[in-house]
């Protein structure tokens, strides 16, 4: 698009009103062109502790199939190592005594397998592995 204004006496109004029809023909244009290409994912959030990659202290999870949220899951975990930094609780809100009762990672893993192999059966879809827990 190429937006024509008088320089000496540019209208705000029809700049506004350009940008508008931009933005939505942008929008329709992208909408049409993936509107089939991601309908099925996963997003995994985690949340850590302090600044070690395995110090996992939440999980949560969606699984969307055909463009539908599916299932969904969250869960506490027990950092390894077990403390939190100051930044990191600014962050997310959790603290130690939110995490100290619950399961470690390797556990609540397995949860999120079942779930995950309930939508998305072992033939269809590879569960990659987490390299730093």
């Amino acid at each position: 698009y190429l937006v024509k204004c008088d320089k000496q006496n540019p209208d705000k109004h029809q700049y506004d009103d350009l940008l508008k029809e931009l933005i939505r023909n942008s929008y329709e244009i992208v909408k049409a062109k993936y509107k089939n290409m991601i309908r099925n994912f996963i997003a995994i959030d985690f949340e850590t502790a302090n600044q070690h990659p395995s110090s996992v202290c939440s999980v949560g999870l969606v699984i969307v199939r055909g463009g539908r949220v599916v299932d969904t899951f969250y869960s506490l975990i027990k950092p390894e190592p077990n403390f939190y930094s100051y930044f990191c609780q600014q962050v997310h809100g959790l603290s130690r005594c939110d995490t100290d009762h619950a399961p470690i990672f390797p556990r609540v893993w397995q949860e999120i397998e079942q779930h995950i192999l309930q939508v998305f059966p072992a033939e269809q879809a590879d569960i990659p592995v987490i390299p730093f827990v």
